[in-house]
């Protein structure tokens, strides 16, 4: 091989290593946004069941937290929280996070939320399949929740009043069955029902309750997100899943989907931002 040669592959391979790093230099800051960078996603949700004194009421959902800390002691999240200035504050699971042996799984993490967030607004919470596997976390995490006013709803359903008025809110924990949900749910007053379940994929059990609107999340948003395909991959649902963001409606019934702020077993999201969801209650004038 000539001298010539030699220089032109060392300049070749100099040339593919700038290129390598200019990539990373960009990538690398651009992954860290994606997966770090928390967006408020606003819904507004209109319906004829929707008493008067509600109306304009700021339901603020956070799913999927995993144990994630955004910022020291979760400061950059509860800003989040903050600026949006919710009324409630909703719950929708896997809190902590679960793998294995439970190394990953800090109540003391779960616990830093919740005791800022129920200085902001009252709190409600439904488990996820984390916390369903997490058998010696949980209880610890279920009990000190209590201790700060968290409303726990496992498979039950508990009336919020305002204004002279009042709906329910419903958490399903293990009801998976359609009978079991109306049941539940009964009895059905003219009053608009929240439903907060974790996972997304009974949408059409859900859709054959009482329910009115639904939140939702469990799919992390399909952890990579792809323009005009979605999400690709979620729990329970697999590869091009249908149910992993957004609004859902069939009929009466709507189901909103939280992409989730934390992540579990992998790490990264790709144009899939953690999101809160916050929905604003627009009653229908008589």
């Amino acid at each position: 091989m000539t001298e010539q040669k030699k220089e032109n592959r060392k300049e070749k391979w100099k040339q593919r290593l700038a290129a390598l790093v200019l990539i990373l230099a960009v990538l690398i800051p651009f992954l860290v946004w994606s997966n770090d960078s928390i967006v408020v996603t606003e819904y507004t949700c209109t319906n004829e069941q929707i008493p008067a004194a509600f109306d304009g009421m700021r339901i603020m959902q956070i799913s999927d937290l995993h144990n994630k800390m955004c910022g020291d002691n979760q400061s950059y999240l509860m800003s989040r929280v903050q600026e949006a200035a919710p009324d409630i504050i909703v719950i929708t699971g896997d809190l902590i996070d679960y793998c294995n042996d439970g190394a990953r799984t800090s109540v003391a993490d779960a616990m830093c939320f919740i005791e800022q967030a129920v200085q902001i607004a009252p709190v409600y919470y439904v488990n996820g399949n984390h916390e369903n596997a997490a058998v010696m976390e949980y209880p610890q995490l279920r009990e000190q929740m209590i201790r700060c006013d968290v409303v726990v709803l496992e498979d039950k359903s508990v009336m919020m009043h305002r204004g002279g008025a009042s709906i329910r809110i419903a958490g399903f924990e293990n009801c998976y069955s359609v009978t079991e949900m109306q049941e539940m749910l009964m009895p059905k007053e003219q009053e608009f029902v929240l439903l907060l379940n974790h996972n997304p994929a009974i949408f059409d059990e859900m859709a054959q309750t009482n329910a009115d609107l639904a939140l939702c999340g469990h799919a992390h948003g399909g952890q990579f997100r792809l323009p005009f395909v979605g999400g690709l991959y979620a729990p329970d649902q697999g590869f091009l899943p249908e149910y992993t963001a957004g609004v859902h409606q069939k009929d009466d019934f709507t189901m909103i989907v939280s992409r989730g702020i934390g992540n579990s077993g992998f790490p990264v999201r790709l144009f899939n931002r953690p999101e809160i969801v916050v929905v604003t209650l627009d009653a229908v004038e008589e």
